[in-house]
């Protein structure tokens, strides 16, 4: 890799202290949020097929026929995440305890 693309910036803390951080509650917080941002995504779905007589969902469902031929379209692009790679050659500037979780699992 060329030095343009390597950073010297500290990363930040591993899945597992994330984890270990999260209050008692948030996780059920996020959960029940998430569950009522879908049933509203799903509600306001069903009044745009109604105004379009269906059109909507067709054009959504021929938008996206790409991914899902590629069997991309149930991947979830909201978060991305960081991957690090199990030859530790690759994993420059990581710090240790997180490369030596990777190369464990």
């Amino acid at each position: 890799l060329s030095n343009a693309f390597q950073t010297t910036a500290p990363m930040g803390p591993s899945m597992q202290q994330l984890q270990t951080q999260v209050p008692p509650g948030v996780k059920q917080q996020l959960a029940e949020r998430l569950n009522t941002a879908v049933k509203k995504r799903h509600q306001l779905v069903g009044v745009l097929d109604e105004i379009t007589h269906g059109e909507y969902s067709d054009h959504m469902q021929n938008t996206f026929a790409y991914a899902r031929k590629a069997g991309l379209d149930d991947v979830d692009w909201r978060v991305p995440r960081l991957m690090y790679c199990k030859d530790p050659k690759y994993n420059h500037g990581v710090p240790s305890a997180v490369a030596q979780d990777v190369m464990r699992r």
